[in-house]
Order: C-alpha cells, then structure tokens, then sequence
C-alpha cells in the first residue's frame, strides 16, 4: 500500500524523501515496481471477473453460499470463504428478497364476531391407545366454542 503511494507521488515528490518518511526502503521500492504478480493475484483476477459474470446472470440474487457452487460448476476451485473476501473487496453483496405483507389487518372493513371458525383435530397417544380431540375456534374473539 505504501508503495502504491509512492508510486502514484513519485512525479511530485522525490523517492527518496518519500520513502524516509514512510520508514520504507527505496531498494524495496524498486523491487516492488519490477516484482511480477503473485499466481494467487493473477487466479483472484480471473475469479473476480467470473464473479462479476455470474452475479450479473443470477441479476445480483447469489450470495456467497450459492455463488461459490456456481463457480464450481464453472470449473473454479473456490470455497465459501474466499468467494467471501473477494466479494467484499468488489462491494459485491446479494440483493435480499423483500419481506410482502400478505394480510391487510389495517382495514375498515367491519369484522362481526360468531361469523367465521376455525377447527383442529388433535391425536394424543395415551396407553389405552390413540385419543381425538377436536377444537372449534372463533376467529373474531379467539374462543374455543366446541
């Protein structure tokens, strides 16, 4: 990161100085600058790539539990993990479903009591053998009525 830094300075600023100040070698320095990229470096870039692409097709819904199987079947050896790391560094994150109320309890609708029941069978093993038991439920008052 330091590097990087100095890198982007170096038009302004003379290597040296920068590299004092930072508490870095100028040797290291300019063996950052002709070092090549790691194997790992170069197998996250094409990973990040295939990530892009395959959230892209699911439309941003895979997160890092079903994109690392999607990756897999693509041919990359990944794990959840590093799917994880990477999927952080890109800012990439599954879009959540969101909640739908189904039921509109806030309503204006008039609600009459004794209009509408809802019933249950219940079997209960006892060691005499199998005993039912039915409940009848008002659904205005929340009652048992039978």
């Amino acid at each position: 990161m330091k590097y990087a830094w100095i890198a982007s300075e170096c038009a302004q600023v003379p290597v040296t100085r920068m590299c004092a100040l930072l508490e870095v070698s100028r040797s290291g320095f300019y063996a950052w600058q002709h070092r090549h990229i790691s194997a790992r470096a170069r197998s996250d870039a094409r990973l990040v790539v295939a990530q892009h692409a395959s959230d892209a097709h699911h439309r941003g819904k895979y997160g890092r539990l079903r994109l690392p199987r999607d990756l897999r079947e693509a041919g990359y050896g990944v794990n959840h993990e590093r799917v994880r790391r990477l999927m952080l560094r890109e800012e990439l994150a599954a879009r959540r479903r969101r909640f739908v109320h189904t039921t509109d309890s806030r309503h204006a609708l008039p609600v009459a009591p004794n209009q509408k029941w809802m019933a249950d069978i219940i079997y209960v093993d006892t060691a005499e053998g199998w005993l039912y038991m039915a409940l009848v439920m008002d659904l205005f008052s929340r009652r048992l009525v039978g």
